[in-house]
């Protein structure tokens, strides 16, 4: 297995299905299991040997890979962005989630309890998961792509109620470990917050913290960088808490930049304010990215007591994580820099910030979201 930014489909996959037991044949999307791939898939949930890497996209099967705990902890991302696959790869498979979940069951439901960082994204969710990560005792997941598949099928699961068993399924793929003494952390991707609720409520053990920055900063970078992927995290955003908006504020389409990216994030804060009044909130720890940049160290206490991780060996003093990019060890990262860059940013889109300000406060003013956020609106890493 190979590292690449780019990223493919694996060369050689095995198709792992069931028989259609209704109408006594195979399905049409796949063969059976040959007793080699069989095996294979009974070990699934003995360790995260197999990692997902990957959904296709038009049917829906997931892709497989063997992984091992290194690879883990050196990949900023469980998914193509980290990982190809070359044509003797011989360890790649496709199987329907639907028969992980049977062999789930079949085992007895295996999950363990697990803990989890929401964020609005490009907030220092990747540094907090990597600093995380040096511990001795945690097995941190960079946004796998089990979770995103759920959270992408969320609503659809929502119609059919079938949500908890998903979920149940999902945290038992996410809850693996290769030691008992090795604790699972989730980083979810950005679009993955209406999740929150149903992570919580599936184990009373499960704890989530929620990372975040002022509306200010995420504007700065939201209108700076134009990027494919918040504007997809943004328009996922939106669809989760659009009902709760003004008529006026429900047409995406019609819908200037700065108003995106406003209705993003507040549907982000929404979503970790439900999570608190509707589950048990002292099991949410919000954390704003300046916090994390000016005493890291302090943070990471914070969030380890927090998510009641295990004693174990702490990173080294000087957090080997912090002098590199998160999502490229091998680039120093110059806080310096960042910050300039962003007031540059700030400067050349002053004028859809402060409208992005206003609208934020109106809403919450509407009772959108707690009043309690109105204080981190105009929050900046740089101030």
């Amino acid at each position: 297995m190979s590292r690449d930014g780019k990223g493919s489909k694996p060369g050689l996959i095995r198709i792992i299905s069931l028989p259609n037991a209704s109408q006594g044949e195979e399905q049409s999307i796949g063969i059976r299991a040959s007793e080699s791939d069989q095996k294979v898939l009974d070990s699934f949930f003995e360790s995260p040997l197999l990692n997902v890497v990957g959904v296709d996209s038009k049917d829906g099967w997931w892709f497989l890979s063997r992984l091992n705990h290194e690879g883990y902890a050196s990949a900023p991302f469980l998914d193509h962005r980290s990982f190809v696959f070359s044509e003797d790869e011989h360890a790649a498979f496709k199987a329907a989630p639907s028969l992980i979940r049977e062999r789930y069951h079949a085992v007895g439901s295996p999950r363990r309890s697990f803990s989890t960082i929401f964020h609005v994204g490009h907030c220092g969710s990747t540094l907090l998961a990597n600093l995380l990560g040096e511990r001795s005792d945690t097995h941190v997941l960079r946004e796998p792509p089990a979770f995103r598949w759920l959270a992408n099928h969320q609503s659809e699961f929502e119609r059919r109620g079938e949500l908890g068993g998903w979920v149940d399924m999902v945290g038992g793929v996410v809850s693996r470990t290769f030691s008992p003494q090795h604790d699972p952390v989730v980083k979810a991707s950005s679009w993955c917050h209406p999740l929150m609720e149903a992570v919580l409520e599936l184990d009373g053990d499960n704890r989530c913290v929620f990372l975040y920055t002022g509306l200010r900063e995420f504007l700065v970078r939201f209108l700076g960088k134009r990027r494919g992927d918040m504007e997809k995290s943004a328009l996922k955003s939106f669809d989760t808490f659009s009902g709760e908006l003004p008529l006026e504020l429900r047409e995406w389409e019609r819908m200037e930049g700065w108003q995106r990216g406003t209705l993003a994030w507040l549907s982000k804060i929404w979503s970790c304010d439900r999570a608190k009044n509707t589950k048990d909130g002292d099991r949410v720890l919000p954390l704003s990215f300046g916090q994390l940049l000016k005493a890291p160290e302090q943070s990471l206490a914070l969030v380890s007591s927090f998510l009641q991780l295990r004693e174990a060996d702490a990173p080294d003093e000087a957090l080997a994580s912090w002098a590199t990019y998160a999502k490229d060890r091998q680039r120093g990262f110059s806080i310096e820099d960042e910050h300039q860059r962003l007031r540059n940013g700030e400067r050349e889109h002053s004028q859809e910030i402060e409208q992005g300000l206003e609208l934020s406060l109106s809403l919450i003013r509407k009772g959108l979201v707690s009043q309690d956020w109105t204080a981190h609106c105009d929050e900046a890493s740089w101030d």
